[in-house]
């Protein structure tokens, strides 16, 4: 098997999870419409598969540093399928919608840190970063396409008909994956864990690398990068959730503008993650000779991206008034979108970088376990702010800390960057 051939099931295979994910999100009209549920039971289907998911991608990432994450990967698509069929297929209730959608949280949350490390252990570190943000764009993709399929089969067929094709595609697409993928190349220092037998050289690691779990967040940058993901995550959530909602209601947009704002963010994130990729991995290169700055080359674009960042929250809260034009709206979306999906597509590995590889998945985890509590941030804690002040104040808040965010990632790397060049220069 070639690392071309992984990483194409990777991205389809998370591309079909985060569309069973999000298949009822995207049924959600036609749902309420047909079932006569109201909002509030909705919410509780989904508040529930959302806890569900961040315990789940937590609980994961500590498993497959001791399982073989491709088998953890192919029984979450396998689960999450039945999920999703199951959904579609059981009679009205919404209790049982409830217990079906909190199973379907905890059948997709695998699937993240389970491809970082299959991807960390099929590229090297010099395409590690580019590979990486490659597959992050599966998340847009399946956010674009998505809700056109599932309007498309809802109008015509009905919502639960909608939900078949997600369901169907992620089983059979499982039980390919069980089949055929692999954790690493043959003949690697990884290969022991399609064996089922530890290798040599992996024996000879795990002794001399004694580090317990407690000791993860002591390691260089990985508290930067616990708290960076927890900021970027609550203005990522905060702004999709409640920049329409100022468009449309504060300034008197039109809802059109709303969606296209959010489209454009979308759009922007494919964008800014590749280019967050492919920087990471050309600054990865240019300081592979010197001891220390590789170590912190990823942290240093995130630094850059989070200060364009700041830049276009401030032209969303300064630039963009009741007569702004949708097409300005847009490319201020767009550049808000390139750059809060550029970090985000390049924290999970660097937090992995940053542990030693016997705690990739346990350090994946933990960084994932941030960005979850900024989500859980910027839904009710955020809104509350927002009845007590202004957008305006609210988002000159988040402004600060993405600034803060930025200096502190640009002058830790630099600091790094100088002991590194002072040192002896090493191959």
């Amino acid at each position: 098997m070639k690392a071309e051939v992984v990483f194409a099931s990777l991205y389809i295979g998370y591309m079909l999870n985060i569309f069973a994910k999000r298949c009822v999100t995207f049924a959600l009209p036609d749902i309420i419409k047909s079932e006569g549920f109201s909002k509030d039971d909705l919410g509780m289907i989904l508040s529930g598969q959302m806890l569900a998911y961040a315990i789940g991608k937590f609980v994961a990432g500590l498993l497959i540093d001791s399982v073989s994450p491709a088998l953890v990967l192919s029984l979450g698509y396998i689960c999450s399928g039945v999920t999703v069929l199951l959904f579609a297929s059981v009679p009205k209730s919404m209790w049982l919608y409830a217990l079906l959608w909190i199973l379907n949280g905890f059948a997709t949350s695998p699937a993240w840190p389970s491809s970082a490390v299959i991807m960390k252990k099929w590229f090297s570190p010099e395409q590690f970063g580019t590979a990486w943000s490659l597959l992050s764009t599966s998340i847009n993709m399946a956010g674009t396409l998505g809700p056109l399929l599932t309007a498309f089969l809802a109008t015509y067929s009905g919502w639960r008909s909608s939900l078949l094709l997600p369901g169907s595609l992620l089983l059979g697409f499982g039980f390919l994956t069980l089949i055929f993928m692999k954790n690493a190349p043959e003949g690697s220092s990884h290969e022991h864990l399609d064996k089922g037998k530890p290798s040599e050289n992996s024996k000879t690691k795990e002794a001399s690398d004694t580090m317990s779990k407690r000791d993860l967040f002591w390691l260089p940058g990985y508290r930067g990068i616990c708290f960076t993901y927890l900021i970027i995550s609550t203005v990522q959530f905060g702004t999709m959730q409640w920049g329409p909602v100022y468009l449309v209601q504060d300034l008197g947009h039109s809802i059109i503008v709303g969606n296209s704002f959010i489209s454009s963010l979308e759009i922007g994130g494919i964008c800014g993650s590749v280019i967050a990729g492919y920087s990471s991995d050309h600054f990865l290169t240019k300081w592979k000779s010197r001891k220390l700055a590789s170590r912190f080359s990823r942290q240093y674009v995130i630094g850059l991206f989070a200060l364009g960042l700041a830049i276009f929250l401030n032209l969303l809260k300064t630039c963009v008034t009741s007569s702004s034009s949708m097409i300005w709206i847009n490319i201020i979306g767009f550049g808000i979108g390139m750059t809060l999906y550029g970090p985000i597509s390049v924290l999970g590995l660097a937090a992995m970088e940053c542990a030693p590889e016997k705690m990739a998945g346990t350090a994946h985890a933990v960084v994932c376990l941030f960005s979850n509590f900024g989500q859980t941030i910027s839904g009710y804690p955020l809104s509350l702010l927002l009845t007590w002040i202004s957008w305006q104040s609210a988002c000159m808040i988040q402004m600060i800390f993405v600034i803060q965010v930025a200096v502190y990632l640009l002058v830790n790397t630099t600091y790094s960057f100088k002991q590194a060049s002072s040192s002896p220069k090493s191959d």
